[in-house]
């Protein structure tokens, strides 16, 4: 006997059904940008359950952003620049560190 409570077969919800297919006519991915993540709609049809997120109160339906692979290389492209940026800053830093690391005796 398989009670309600532990349905499998969960249905994806139609909001996120039509996501899923306006990103996949219109080839394109969605970006969940509360975790900056991208999806191709078959890894969202596949992931919804832990990305999608729907209370009483809250839901975050408006993170899901329909975009092309262009826009997640691009986006992606100035997230690697700015960690460089700050990677740069710290050596920079470090450099410039008037300090010897020795072991304590």
């Amino acid at each position: 006997m398989n009670g309600g409570w532990n349905n499998k077969n969960e249905s994806i919800p139609a909001n996120i059904d039509k996501i899923i297919s306006d990103a996949r006519v219109n080839n394109c991915w969605v970006y969940l940008v509360s975790t900056k993540t991208f999806y191709t709609p078959d890894e969202l049809e596949t992931m919804w359950r832990h990305a999608y997120s729907a209370g009483n109160k809250t839901s975050n339906i408006k993170d899901f952003k329909i975009v092309t692979p262009m826009y997640a290389i691009r986006l992606a492209t100035q997230w690697v620049n700015i960690a460089n940026k700050k990677l740069q800053e710290i050596v920079e830093k470090s450099n410039n560190y008037n300090s010897e690391f020795r072991l304590k005796k």
